[in-house]
């Protein structure tokens, strides 16, 4: 709700004005939450099993993913050239703090 005084009538307009200098300060702070709760490297207490999760365009991202030893994202990936990268997007399951790699 945007309420105008003065000679100010197009309240459309100041609301995208507003909305286009305040959402990317939203999502800054949105991708600084999602980093410092899911980003980072995840070890198991073996070491057998990692992931390394990055926020890139306001997304997860998994960059590594080795479960007792195996590349998962090579599995996911049949028959791509090893230089690429085989990072995944993840996104929600609808559940918290569980998410999906997309394949």
């Amino acid at each position: 709700m945007a309420l105008i005084t003065g000679s100010y009538a197009n309240a459309a307009q100041l609301s995208l004005e507003a909305a286009h200098r305040f959402q990317p300060v939203f999502d800054g702070l949105l991708s600084e939450a999602a980093y410092k709760s899911f980003g980072g490297r995840w070890r198991s207490g073996d070491g057998k099993s990692e992931a390394t999760i990055r926020v890139w365009g306001g997304a997860l991202w998994v960059t590594k993913f080795r479960i007792e030893g195996v590349d998962v994202l090579k599995l996911l990936s049949p028959g791509s050239p090893p230089h690429l990268p085989q990072e995944r997007a993840l996104w929600s399951t609808g559940r918290e703090n569980e998410f999906r790699c997309e394949s």
